[in-house]
């Protein structure tokens, strides 16, 4: 009796250590929900950062957008146009000029100075166009010469001279110091000399 007496008391357990292990039990559930939640953690920053290792994102293609510019329409060839022959030009011919004096009109067209103021020894002709003109003198001596137009020249010889032009309205006359004006549309002229008068002397009375 005794004996199991003391079996008895050997298995009870004093209520206070008994009292902890239930809380030691209680507490253990929190202890693994922790412990569960780091290792969670600890996963999810691993898959985060060790992604890329294991699952390498694909390179990104840049889509490059070429705009093509259209090339202006070419503009249409022109025909090619056979070129023209070049025709030479042409010169006009130079009028020729006749070295011969003119013939005389039949009736011929006489002048005399009213006031000459130099001696009948010369006449000067200045052609308007390009000609050839005669000058005889009282001895039948001829000259001709073949002029430019706005040329002159001085013939010399004896008075009266016949003057054979090929149009007295072509020619300025100068004889014995004053023009030559008649007006007439004849090609030949007989220019006759006449007397130069002589100056007044002028006395001291008269120029005071």
């Amino acid at each position: 009796m005794e004996e199991t007496l003391k079996v008895v008391v050997k298995d009870i357990k004093p209520l206070g250590q008994f009292e902890s292990s239930k809380a030691a039990a209680k507490s253990n559930p929190q202890k693994k929900i922790f412990v569960l939640l780091g290792i969670a953690a600890a996963l999810l920053f691993s898959i985060v950062n060790l992604r890329p290792l294991f699952f390498p994102e694909p390179p990104k293609e840049e889509i490059v957008v070429e705009v093509a510019q259209e090339a202006p329409p070419a503009a249409p060839a022109e025909e090619a146009k056979p070129a023209a022959a070049a025709t030479p030009e042409v010169a006009a011919p130079a009028a020729v000029v006749s070295t011969e004096c003119p013939a005389a009109d039949a009736a011929a067209v006489t002048y005399k100075p009213e006031a000459p103021r130099k001696a009948a020894d010369l006449v000067y002709v200045q052609s308007k166009t390009a000609q050839t003109i005669c000058v005889i003198d009282a001895s039948g001596k001829a000259q001709n010469k073949t002029l430019e137009s706005g040329v002159g020249v001085s013939i010399y010889g004896k008075p009266p001279f016949k003057v054979l032009t090929a149009g007295l309205n072509q020619v300025d006359l100068y004889f014995q110091g004053a023009k030559v004006r008649t007006g007439s549309t004849g090609k030949t002229i007989i220019l006759e000399a006449a007397e130069i008068s002589q100056p007044v002397a002028i006395t001291d009375s008269q120029s005071r």
